[in-house]
């Protein structure tokens, strides 16, 4: 039953385009969560206090377009564009700190919007993995995506890490996580799931 079970789940295509989508979108959120106090640093933070401060904006953002977000999906009864959209705007969030690393205000506000918009679209996604997969696979799907999704807290923070080290700054990293982002909103949209789904 088991076996059966999982090879169900694994032979549903979309399932593999929806994790790395996640993927995609957990790289995003985890450079912001990993790296915001050093970005802020040295865009001209001074003093712990200051950054500490700051450093709690974007994940206040990101409670808040979470919610905006889901309820705004559930009532419309439409997850691909939500998600795909938030994801679109977190890649262009990126690509703006790449130009704006050495202005505070500028990069409080790319990181805040690329935690925000990529947290929400993640919560959107995994909803729509959700309402495909049927009461028996479920728990298993989830799992597969969230795991593969999860590899992205490593190698995201990590790659801008590398990046730092092999340049001495933050822009080639962070133009190459924002295209990453790109390709997981573009896979989300181009991922149609089918027309039988759990919760129609």
């Amino acid at each position: 039953m088991i076996l059966s079970a999982w090879s169900q789940t694994l032979a549903a295509k979309p399932l593999y385009k929806a994790a790395f989508s996640y993927f995609c979108l957990i790289c995003g959120a985890y450079i912001v969560l990993l790296w915001l106090p050093t970005l802020l640093r040295e865009a001209g933070a001074a003093g712990l206090m200051s950054i500490g401060v700051l450093s709690t904006i974007p994940p206040l953002a990101a409670f808040m377009m979470k919610m905006t977000l889901g309820v705004c999906s559930d009532r419309m009864g439409e997850r691909r564009w939500h998600s795909a959209c938030a994801t679109f705007i977190g890649a262009a969030s990126l690509y703006l700190s790449v130009w704006t690393t050495d202005d505070l205000m500028l990069t409080l506000f790319s990181m805040t919007c690329v935690l925000a918009f990529t947290s929400a679209a993640s919560n959107v996604l995994m909803a729509s993995c959700l309402d495909y997969l049927h009461e028996h696979m479920a728990a298993g799907g989830m799992a597969f995506v969230g795991s593969v999704g999860m590899l992205g807290s490593f190698i995201g923070p990590t790659i801008i890490g590398w990046s730092k080290t092999a340049t001495g700054n933050f822009q080639t990293g962070l133009f190459v996580m924002a295209s990453v982002l790109l390709l997981g909103g573009v896979l989300i949209v181009s991922n149609r799931w089918p027309s039988t789904q759990n919760n129609p």
